[in-house]
């Protein structure tokens, strides 16, 4: 009997780039959170196209969360929906602003140069299946409340203490 929650690294796991992290929450249904292309010291071997392939069942994927709009976080769209996904795209307002453009300009100059992967007559595969959700707002602290000294501003730089 397998216990869900479980989570699988398509990519971004051992690398930089690549993010893909499938949660499967039961036997038959799953979310993907990104699906970036590998770039630099991450891409393996002379086949770049090959290891952008999606190579795992993407019918049981409810949705994908995109992060936000990085290649590394996104660039593999195309090759998702060629392996058949045909769920929503859940991000940002502002990323679902951006992405259409970031994957059109990706397929122009290269980065997905798959001759195979779908195109929409000058619309960026995907773009029907953008489901922006909005962000919630700023919270205000209620009246006294004092974050912890590793996340208050610097006097001077306003920077947050206690962070890389």
């Amino acid at each position: 009997m397998n216990a869900y929650p479980t989570i699988t690294h398509h990519g971004g796991a051992e690398g930089v780039t690549g993010s893909c992290h499938r949660l499967q929450l039961a036997a038959d249904r799953a979310l993907l959170v990104d699906c970036g292309l590998f770039q630099g010291e991450d891409a393996q071997g002379d086949d770049s196209l090959a290891q952008h392939r999606v190579t795992f069942p993407v019918d049981d994927v409810l949705a994908l969360l995109v992060t936000h709009v990085h290649i590394d976080h996104i660039g593999r769209l195309p090759y998702l929906l060629a392996a058949g996904y045909q769920g929503p795209i859940l991000c940002s307002v502002p990323s679902a602003r951006l992405l259409p453009l970031v994957i059109e300009d990706a397929l122009k100059i290269g980065f997905t140069g798959d001759r195979a992967l779908p195109r929409r007559g000058g619309r960026a595969p995907g773009a029907a299946r953008l489901r922006p959700v909005a962000h919630p707002g700023r919270r205000r602290p209620p009246p006294g409340a004092r974050a912890p000294a590793a996340r208050r501003p610097h006097p001077r730089l306003g920077l947050c203490r206690g962070r890389k």
